[in-house]
C-alpha cells in the first residue's frame, strides 16, 4: 500500500545571495571571459565588478551556460538571475526555481497501451 503524504519538495539548503545586478550595485559591471565563454566543456563564468573596483567571479549553472551560448538568454535576463549558495559555500548563477514540478490532472489523461517486445532477452538466456 502506498503511504500518501503532502509533497514538500527537496530538502537541499540553498541560500539566495541576491541577483547579479544587485551584487554589482550602482555603477557596477558584469563581463564574460572570452576563452571560458567559448569553451562548451566549461560553465560560463561571469565577472561581477562593483563601482569601487572589487570583483568576484561567479560560475553559471549548466542551464544558464547553455542558454547564454545558444542565445536563448540575453545580458538583461542574466542580470536579473539569482546567485545561489549551496551547502558547501559554492556560489553559482541559477535559473529561476519556478516550474520545478509539472503537474497533470489524471482525469484528463487517456490510458495508452505500452508497446512491449518479447525479444528483449538474448537467445542464449532462453531455454529451448
Amino acid at each position: 500500500m502506498l503511504n500518501f503524504q503532502k509533497y514538500q519538495g527537496g530538502t537541499t539548503s540553498l541560500a539566495s545571495l541576491g541577483s547579479v545586478k544587485e551584487n554589482a550595485g550602482k555603477g557596477g559591471k558584469i563581463a564574460f571571459v572570452r576563452n571560458n565563454y567559448n569553451n562548451p566543456d566549461k560553465r560560463v563564468a561571469v565577472v561581477i565588478t562593483r563601482a569601487n573596483g572589487d570583483s568576484a567571479v561567479v560560475a553559471c549553472s549548466s542551464q544558464v551556460s547553455d542558454a547564454l551560448r545558444n542565445k536563448q538568454m540575453n545580458i538583461e535576463q542574466l542580470a536579473n538571475l539569482q546567485i545561489i549558495e549551496n551547502e558547501e559555500g559554492i556560489s553559482f548563477i541559477a535559473m529561476p526555481a519556478t516550474g520545478a514540478i509539472q503537474e497533470f490532472a489524471v482525469d484528463a489523461l487517456t490510458a495508452q497501451p505500452t508497446p512491449v517486445s518479447a525479444t528483449f532477452l538474448p537467445e542464449e538466456l532462453v531455454a529451448f
